[in-house]
């Protein structure tokens, strides 16, 4: 489904804690209590790459031994993402439920070429990132 999300800490409320609240554009339905899965990263994470955990509307996710040209193929897919972060990473934005699927498939034909990833496991890693 497509919604809208808000993360952050309710100052209006006197809140200190970051929550987040998402809502659900054609629902009506009764949702409290019940848990969800935001479920983004938890797709990059099960096609072998890193995702860091983010508070806010885009993730950053590697490593890439060769960033540009896996940059360059998203690119040719006819997906924007940025190549900015430490070496061996992008940032994608979360968007809308069409274009979530439009870089999933980019992705994986570009992954599909094979050599995209790093094969090292040892150096820097996702920590401190967010």
């Amino acid at each position: 489904r497509m919604g809208a999300m808000s993360i952050g800490v309710r100052p209006t409320f006197g809140g200190v804690l970051r929550t987040l609240e998402v809502h659900l554009l054609d629902w009506s339905g009764d949702l409290y209590g019940r848990d969800l899965t935001v479920a983004f990263v938890d797709w990059l994470r099960a096609e072998g790459l890193q995702a860091v955990d983010s508070d806010a509307n885009f993730v950053m996710f590697g490593r890439f031994s060769d960033r540009r040209r896996v940059w360059e193929g998203l690119l040719d897919r006819g997906v924007l993402v940025r190549e900015t972060g430490p070496e061996g990473w992008l940032r994608v934005t979360v968007g809308t439920p069409e274009e979530n699927a439009a870089f999933r498939t980019a992705l994986l034909g570009v992954l599909g070429m094979g050599g995209m990833m790093a094969a090292e496991e040892a150096g820097s890693d996702a920590e401190g990132m967010t």
